[in-house]
């Protein structure tokens, strides 16, 4: 596989060396039958996040449940490291955000 092949091999570049298998992205199975980059469910992840209603923020789980309906397919642990990666807090983080700030102030 492509994977075996990249395994332990490294490109020089003028902005340093990096392991191959860096330039490729990790794919994720949906129920569709078509794969999507890791990169392309962590943008879902933020549009879901800023579309929340800020009084009642989602959970990992919430999030999950609504990717899932979209046909991916991934456990809530990564949907909370997506969510960490993409260094979006917690929902419960997230609420006590909102009820700290200061009325007609706009996050």
């Amino acid at each position: 596989t492509v994977s075996r092949a990249c395994s332990r091999k490294y490109i020089m570049t003028p902005r340093g060396t990096y392991e191959l298998k860096r330039l490729f992205s990790v794919r994720i199975p949906n129920r569709f039958g078509n794969d999507e980059s890791a990169q392309a469910i962590k943008h879902r992840i933020a549009s879901l996040v800023e579309q929340e209603d800020t009084n009642s923020p989602l959970s990992d789980q919430q999030i999950n449940e609504q990717l899932l309906r979209g046909g991916a397919s991934l456990s809530r642990r990564t949907v909370a490291k997506y969510r960490a990666q993409l260094g979006i807090p917690a929902h419960n983080i997230r609420k006590r955000i909102k009820i700290n700030q200061p009325k007609g102030e706009v996050v």
